[in-house]
């Protein structure tokens, strides 16, 4: 029998491993797309490559139907919001739709957990609210290449690292009576609201950076919610000041920015079991790929906009699960039973 001590550091060799070996397999399909495929497929496949991958990544042997089921999943999510994105009237009621079944889908479906609908719910903010919108061919053409991508990847790292490992048993969430998907529908209906008045009088506001941070704070217990709310905006506010004071230093490099951006790939697929350091590094990484895209001139701008930001979202989900827990919560379990 091997010790605990022995275990742990056998499972952070594997996770470092495969940390390692997806972040050259992101960096590969960043050249070779820029090398062989018109640019507009460059950051589609890099970005929709890194987004499927999230939810997949860690210590277990991974299955093919839940590869695909992932890949498909958050390709649907990120081709509704570039198409809802076309037609305004529809982009609330859509986003308060996949924000409630980002907390009930893992309440009835094994193969949904919540780790996969909060980057479904990520892929489709992102596509709805982002700076720039990519067309459906680009998508779809992006999605079947990373599917192949990452079924021959996984199989390589399961061979590797997992070969004698059974396939995991997933469980669904319980939540009987739904309240951590009301109390986000409520914190999504106030942010969409805030959102509107902040982009009048602060142009720069990214509402997808709001919508975001209140889906990634809230979880299923009232407790943790306060914790992961402190610890996100701690590291939602340190991280974009960081990258901000990196870039700036290599404004002029960009080969040496987008070095930076695959070694906080690979620190953040490292970071998994560590909630306020995957935060943060999640933070660095996703500043600093808007950065590179969007080419500002001031890179403070965007890091102070997402910082304040931060606080909004926090505040509101604060706010919110807090009301929800001293009041409507009892109410309603009172009603129920």
């Amino acid at each position: 029998m091997k010790s605990k001590a022995t275990l742990k550091l056998i499972v952070r060799e594997k996770i470092i491993i495969e940390s390692f070996l997806l972040t050259l397999l992101i960096g590969l399909i960043g050249l070779l797309s820029y090398i062989i495929l018109p640019k507009i497929f460059v950051f589609s496949l890099v970005g929709i490559a890194a987004l499927c991958a999230a939810p997949i990544h860690g210590v277990y042997r991974k299955s093919y139907i839940y590869i695909l089921f992932t890949v498909i999943s958050i390709n649907i999510c990120i081709i509704i919001g570039t198409t809802v994105s076309q037609l305004p009237m529809l982009v609330p009621y859509c986003t308060f739709i996949i924000g409630a079944l980002t907390f009930y889908l893992p309440t009835k479906f094994k193969l949904m957990p919540e780790k996969l609908t909060k980057f479904c719910f990520i892929g489709y903010i992102s596509s709805t609210f982002g700076h720039s919108h990519i067309s459906l061919s680009v998508i779809i053409a992006s999605a079947t290449i990373i599917i192949i991508l990452l079924v021959l990847y996984y199989a390589l790292i399961n061979i590797l690292l997992y070969r004698d490992q059974p396939y995991p048993e997933r469980e669904k969430v319980q939540d009987k009576y739904h309240h951590v998907m009301l109390i986000a529908l409520v914190s999504l209906a106030i942010g969409y609201f805030v959102t509107k008045i902040m982009t009048m009088y602060l142009p720069n506001t990214n509402p997808w950076w709001i919508m975001m941070t209140i889906v990634l704070v809230l979880g299923y217990s009232y407790e943790r919610v306060k914790a992961t709310a402190i610890k996100r905006g701690i590291a939602n506010i340190l991280g974009p000041i960081v990258v901000a004071i990196l870039l700036t230093l290599l404004k002029n490099h960009y080969h040496l920015q987008i070095f930076l951006l695959l070694v906080l790939f690979f620190l953040v697929n490292c970071s998994i079991s560590y909630y306020l350091i995957l935060a943060f590094f999640v933070s660095c990484m996703i500043i600093s790929w808007e950065i590179i895209t969007l080419s500002p001139t001031v890179p403070y701008t965007i890091a102070l906009d997402r910082t304040f930001e931060t606080l909004i979202a926090v505040c509101i989900v604060l706010v919110i699960n807090e009301i929800y827990k001293k009041i409507f919560a009892k109410l309603i379990n009172r009603m129920i039973n």
